[in-house]
């Protein structure tokens, strides 16, 4: 598992070496939500079988096709890397943005962590489908919304790559691949006062490469209602590059947020910790 969203060590598997998952400190802050931390349990369970395919509901009742690609998407949800539920992650009560929201294994950790209302952004056609099957309870009750769009830091439109085989590798932001289908996208100030929310108090993204100019669509909201914040670096080739760039979008929006490293990868080649996760904070 190259790039992997943590570090892993265990002993030699037939199929999966995931026993047991590191969260190091990052070198932004020198922290980390839960530090080391050991995955167990039917997840583990079910990686190191040879299951690989069966169907699965996991976390907590979403249901799944499950395969190579999702295998991270669940460790995440198990590690809390978007944040611990009551500290940097969700808590009682949020209104939340799921920005990539996929099959909704996110979105069903913000319900569980006591979300009072959910608002997913995901273009990709499938998983759409999917989130509305998975949460068609939740959406009766008024506590699921889902857009079929993109986050941007504009209105518009852009070419989707749909990745056959690897469902949480659909992107917009693969030039020199062929695209797919043309995808409607939305900023977040836009989406927030379209559905008329009364507040926005965390936000989720972890969309291929997109984050900077999804923050740059969100400055209103930033601004006046300093959401917490979860944003995936791990898709950036000039990550460094990146992180400064996604720093530099929040902190002209709110002057006042606090940040923090989350999730990272092992030293590169040049002796490098590398962010995967960046929260920001006011309290």
């Amino acid at each position: 598992m190259t790039d992997a969203r943590a570090r892993v060590t265990s002993r030699p598997s037939p199929l999966l070496p995931l026993s047991r998952v590191s969260l190091r400190p990052g070198p932004l802050t020198g922290r980390s939500d839960r530090g080391r931390a050991r995955l167990g349990g039917p997840l583990t369970r079910l990686l190191r079988s040879r299951s690989w395919t069966r169907r699965m509901t996991r976390p907590r009742g979403v249901s799944v096709r499950f395969g190579g690609s999702l295998a991270i998407v669940l460790a995440e949800q198990e590690q809390e890397i978007y944040g611990a539920a009551g500290g940097l992650g969700v808590r009682p009560g949020d209104i939340v943005i799921d920005g990539g929201a996929h099959v909704g294994l996110f979105t069903r950790t913000a319900l569980a962590a006591g979300a009072s209302l959910v608002v997913t952004f995901e273009v990709t056609p499938k998983s759409n489908q999917a989130l509305r099957r998975n949460f068609a309870k939740e959406i009766a009750d008024g506590r699921v919304i889902v857009m079929e769009k993109g986050v941007w830091r504009e209105e518009g439109s852009l070419p989707l790559v749909i990745v056959e085989r690897c469902s949480v590798c659909n992107c917009v932001s693969h030039p020199w691949m062929p695209a797919t289908i043309d995808v409607p996208l939305t900023t977040i100030d836009h989406a927030v006062t379209e559905l008329k929310l009364p507040r926005v108090d965390y936000i989720k993204l972890d969309i291929e490469n997109a984050e900077a100019n999804a923050l740059r669509g969100a400055t209103r909201v930033l601004a006046r209602y300093h959401p917490r914040l979860a944003v995936a670096l791990e898709n950036s080739t000039t990550r460094v590059a990146y992180r400064h760039e996604v720093l530099g979008v929040v902190q002209e929006a709110f002057a006042g947020c606090r940040y923090a490293c989350g999730a990272v990868t092992p030293r590169d080649q040049r002796h490098r910790i590398l962010p995967e996760i960046l929260h920001f904070y006011t309290r």
